[in-house]
């Protein structure tokens, strides 16, 4: 029997009695309210944050640079076909020539002055 009249004081003397100490509910109680408000902290934080950058960019709306309007094409100008002799008549004053080549196109010649 001496014994397990020492173990006995040891096991008192490791775990206090039982009335000695909070409950397991209070323990309980203690921890879940601790995780609920961390929980509330950081759902306003985000929250907040999200305020904060709904209006900053409710405000800063208007200050970025409008896109230019898209250019739009000019209509290109009539084209008609020239005669050979309307052709030449543009570069009165300077020698030029329509050639025949064999295949059947033609070129229109211009003979420029060497400046030396």
């Amino acid at each position: 029997m001496n014994h397990d009249n020492s173990h006995r004081e040891l096991l008192d003397d490791l775990y206090p009695p039982s009335g000695a100490g909070p409950d397991y509910d209070i323990v309980l109680g203690m921890v879940r309210a601790h995780h609920t408000a961390r929980r509330r902290r950081r759902s306003a934080a985000v929250l907040g944050l999200l305020i904060s950058l709904g209006a900053a960019a409710f405000f800063l709306r208007h200050t970025t640079p409008q896109a230019p309007p898209l250019l739009v094409a000019k209509p290109s100008p009539q084209l008609r076909q020239l005669n050979d002799d309307e052709l030449l008549d543009m570069f009165a004053g300077q020698p030029a020539a329509i050639a025949t080549l064999p295949d059947g196109t033609q070129r229109l010649l211009l003979v420029v002055k060497a400046a030396h």
